[in-house]
């Protein structure tokens, strides 16, 4: 879990990787539950950025903040 949260927080972390990344956040919640306090600070961060590959606010954005909810 730790290595996961630290690949996302990487700097030169590509695009695709940290979408992996959360996507399999929002598709196994269940698994991450017990962790949700480590991985607030990465989610809001991925929702702020200016590229988190589309324009706008999203489908994605949206079930990272349902996610957050």
């Amino acid at each position: 879990m730790q290595e996961l949260a630290q690949e996302i927080d990487r700097e030169d972390c590509h695009l695709n990787i940290r979408i992996f990344i959360l996507k399999l956040l929002v598709n196994n919640s269940t698994l991450f539950k017990p962790y949700a306090a480590m991985w607030f600070e990465p989610i809001c961060k991925f929702i702020t950025y200016k590229q988190t590959g589309g324009k706008g606010f999203h489908y994605f954005l949206r079930d990272l903040t349902t996610l957050l909810i």
